[in-house]
């Protein structure tokens, strides 16, 4: 047996990622493979090194997938490999986790094992649907109790009559099927059939929803919904204080399904702010963006400060590179010029497989399309000298003709621009007196063929919003969307698209696409505004 192999079985929470213990995601991250069942969220799964094996162990409804002899086994067999093996369970592995059982196993197989606690499904639903479980004055203790009772029992585990004469809190895991037995025992123990109950689906998610009745009129209540399971069943007094307490659901932008044509690490900063609205959000890239060619001379070598060594040629270099040996090496022009977030970081890579650095840059004034070029340029210790007040080439370029040229007579421009960038700035820039080199930086690539995950979204998932952050991204969604856009009935009628700029809106209105509306700047506050609009999202 190897000494190094540890099981943790850790609890995922309810299904917000965001709810794991600081803990148990240390534990995902260090893992060499990762047992995993449905109830918790994949989305854990990306935390997990390269490398590391996920297996899903997961039971559905119906389908009792891998038995639990079987998994136990298999968390013996990988831990007494010397594997750091994590067991992800939804909520706590201890409350209705079986848990129990695979500790047992583990144990008496002589192995390494750690609990990491997680919280439960029940103290998740009670307060993300703003029902406490206590209260002083209604509510001075709860159960908790499974409504689905063990295959292997030969007799009921649970008295529902003798809970029924308790008259405090229950909290009910795993009671959907047993639903109407359920509420007819407890009224049969005693419990008045107007107690409030609150059944929540779903629970920390954008797609929970919680139905509140009374156990008379529970089961009819459910059943109009269509919810099903898995579930959480409060029932006592409590639930009659969610009208007070309901906070989830009230965020402005609760339930609302949201795609963004981004990639995800462009995308991470406003999907958390759009979640944190309340919002559910997706991201697919509409663009792919690629470096250019980087063509060195096969006789190029570097000196001890690893700058290109004078005898070989700018000019045996690719475009970009000859741009950046000619800054680092000769007379300097007035500006750089960045368009994009991209072109910077693009740009700065390629300026370091040069072996060169910032002090290419020393000199010449900087310029930045927007806030979050300016932004880029600041993570490389570059502070732009101007900054369009709006992310467009019309208003960097009326940035520069208001300008007072008299401080900088130069009037030399390098761009370092996307492959397709409009003629815009440079073209304006050449008619107000400027000489101006335009530099592509990066290459924007669309996709090949219709996406076939795209098409099921706005097919299946009923999206209310997309929000397209660039011209181009117009372009990469008809090519992804495919024979979707052929429907008669695309666009849906709730469904919103959202330009982030002026060339998202100008792309929009050319591919005879619906403008909601345009939010001239990717500042999170006014898009979120701009989608409430769009929405018709009241305060």
């Amino acid at each position: 047996m190897n000494a190094g192999g540890i099981c943790y079985l850790v609890g995922a929470g309810p299904g917000d990622p965001m709810l794991i213990t600081r803990r148990g995601l240390r534990c995902l991250r260090e893992a060499d493979i990762v047992f995993h069942d449905r109830l918790a969220n994949a989305e854990l799964l990306r935390e997990t090194k390269t490398g590391c094996e996920h297996v899903s162990v997961g039971k559905t409804p119906g389908n009792p997938g891998i038995g639990q002899e079987e998994i136990c086994r298999l968390l013996i067999e990988s831990t007494r490999s010397g594997k750091k093996v994590v067991r992800l369970k939804g909520g706590d592995p201890f409350l209705f986790g079986r848990g129990g059982e695979e500790a047992v196993a583990l144990a008496q197989a002589g192995l390494r094992f750690e609990i990491v606690p997680g919280i439960t499904a029940g103290i998740a639903a009670s307060a993300y649907a703003g029902i406490p479980l206590t209260h002083r004055g209604i509510a001075g203790a709860v159960t908790f109790v499974t409504g689905h009772e063990s295959e292997d029992a030969d007799t009921p585990n649970v008295d529902w009559r003798a809970l029924g004469a308790l008259g405090h809190s229950l909290c009910i895991y795993m009671g959907m099927a047993n639903l109407d037995i359920i509420r007819h025992e407890l009224i049969a123990g005693g419990r008045s059939p107007g107690t409030p109950v609150a059944v929540i689906q779903n629970a920390s998610l954008p797609a929970q929803s919680c139905v509140v009745a009374t156990l008379e009129t529970l089961f009819e209540a459910v059943s109009e919904t269509g919810m099903r399971a898995p579930a959480i069943i409060l029932v006592g007094e409590i639930a009659g204080l969610r009208e007070s307490c309901s906070w989830f659901e009230k965020r402005p932008l609760f339930g609302k399904r949201v795609l963004l044509l981004r990639t995800e690490n462009q995308s991470r900063d406003i999907a958390e702010a759009l979640e944190e609205a309340g919002a559910a959000v997706v991201t697919c890239p509409a663009i792919r963006i690629e470096p250019v060619p980087f063509e060195i001379p096969e006789n190029a070598t570097f000196d001890s400060q690893r700058k290109p060594c004078a005898e070989i040629q700018p000019a045996d270099y690719d475009p970009l590179s000859r741009a950046l040996i000619c800054l680092a090496r000769e007379a300097k022009p007035g500006w750089i010029v960045f368009t994009s977030a991209n072109g910077v970081e693009q740009t700065w890579l390629r300026l370091r497989q040069l072996g060169l650095d910032a002090r290419a840059f020393a000199g010449p004034r900087l310029a930045a399309i927007g806030p979050k070029t300016a932004e880029a340029l600041t993570r490389y210790g570059l502070v732009p000298d101007l900054i369009a007040e709006k992310p467009s080439s019309a208003d960097l370029l009326e940035a520069f003709r208001s300008m007072n040229t008299a401080k900088t007579p130069i009037k030399h421009v390098v761009l370092f621009r996307s492959s397709l960038a409009d003629t815009i700035l440079p073209d304006g820039l050449r008619e107000n007196g400027y000489t101006v080199d335009d530099i592509v930086a990066y290459r924007t690539c669309f996709p090949e063929k219709p996406d076939s995950r795209l098409q099921e979204w706005l097919e299946r998932w009923r999206l209310d919003a997309i929000l397209f952050f660039s011209g181009s991204a117009v372009e990469g969604f008809r090519i992804m969307a495919g024979d979707a856009l052929d429907s008669a009935l695309f666009p849906p009628l709730t469904l919103r698209f959202v330009a982030i700029g002026l060339s998202a809106q100008q792309a929009l209105m050319q591919a005879d696409l619906p403008c909601d509306i345009t939010v001239p700047i990717p500042h999170f506050p006014d898009i979120l505004r701009g989608l409430r609009d769009a929405l018709r999202v009241t305060e």
